[in-house]
């Protein structure tokens, strides 16, 4: 019997903000996303496996995680 399973990502942006980089200093638009990672038996998704919250920098290519309670933050503020 053969059996495929694996992991799969989700990601979905959740803001766009026009904050300070962190790293260059420059006001650059910041775009949030929600990574959400999903267990898959064969190609379908089944269980969730984890969420992550991820800024990415447009201005230098900087990207940080960040935790729950910021991204909900980041979210009200943008």
């Amino acid at each position: 019997m053969l059996l495929i399973f694996g992991f799969k990502s989700y990601a979905s942006v959740l803001a766009m903000l026009r904050v300070p980089c962190p790293q260059g200093h420059e006001l650059a638009a910041q775009r949030l996303t929600r990574i959400r990672r999903r267990f898959t038996l064969f190609w379908v998704p089944l269980v969730p496996a984890g969420t992550r919250y991820q800024v990415d920098c447009t201005w230098c290519g900087l990207q940080r995680r960040v935790d729950e309670r910021e991204a909900e933050e980041m979210q009200r503020r943008g």
